[in-house]
């Protein structure tokens, strides 16, 4: 099943419940070493979301070119390219419709951030093969994911709560996430928000809470599916920090391809 992120967070949410200067000073030293490593400046990014990634790329003097199918994360995502300096652009499409947009193949692309569960066992298909027709022979692919492997081995219901500024003096926002599985492929997630008062006896307030469902990709599916659209997988790691992949202690999957000749 094939879900929109703007079902789980509202236009401007998502940027504003991560913290995102933390978050690319951790990732800061992967991301440009997989840049590094691909033969050309043009980079791609699969699920941009609120378009972090892609504005941390152009800002490295990359051609960076944000992709997501949802409205609202695009609409967020535009704000950023008056404040970036470089070349930086974001499309609302379909995954499976990039190959018509562009007449210029990638040297290399990225999928962060738990974007993958959203696509079901078609989509994940039809999307790859269509990352590989974007992209030259020889291109790099990074992808990261939840590790549910992890999740299911240790009964985990439920990721770190994320609490940032809120929209007036001492307020703050809450994202809480909670998850339940229903089988061994799949899981329903509920990301709820919640606005927490500056002071006083009130209760927080609901913002937003959705029930999504997921599917639970684990590494070794992933590079069989890798396999079949055209890509060679040269590594999988357990962090954005290189940590060595352990599947049931692992919180992530950090997976590197690259474009088969």
């Amino acid at each position: 099943m094939e879900q929109k992120r703007d079902e789980a967070f509202a236009s401007g949410e998502y940027r504003r419940v991560i913290a995102w200067s933390e978050r690319l000073e951790r990732e800061g030293p992967m991301l440009r070493a997989f840049f590094d490593s691909c033969p050309g400046r043009r980079i791609l990014d699969l699920g941009c979301g609120s378009g972090e990634h892609a504005a941390f790329a152009a800002e490295l003097g990359h051609e960076a070119v944000g992709v997501d199918q949802s409205e609202a994360q695009i609409e967020s995502a535009r704000e950023l390219i008056g404040e970036t300096a470089g070349d930086l652009k974001f499309i609302q499409s379909e995954f499976s419709e990039l190959p018509s947009l562009f007449d210029e193949p990638f040297d290399g692309a990225i999928c962060l951030g738990n974007v993958i569960p959203y696509l079901g066992e078609e989509q994940l298909e039809k999307a790859l093969a269509a990352w590989s027709s974007c992209l030259r022979a020889g291109a790099g692919l990074l992808m990261q994911w939840l590790n549910y492997t992890h999740l299911r081995a240790g009964n985990v219901r439920h990721l770190p709560i994320n609490i940032r500024p809120g929209d007036a003096a001492g307020e703050e926002i809450a994202l809480v996430r909670l998850m339940r599985f229903v089988d061994d492929k799949h899981v329903v997630f509920f990301p709820t928000t919640l606005d927490l008062p500056a002071e006083g006896d009130e209760g927080a307030t609901l913002r937003r809470a959705r029930a999504i469902h997921l599917r639970s990709w684990t590494h070794q599916e992933m590079i069989e599916c890798l396999g079949r659209a055209g890509f060679d997988v040269e590594s999988v790691e357990g962090g954005v920090q290189g940590e060595e992949f352990e599947p049931e202690l692992s919180k992530d999957v950090v997976l590197r391809a690259r474009r088969a000749s």
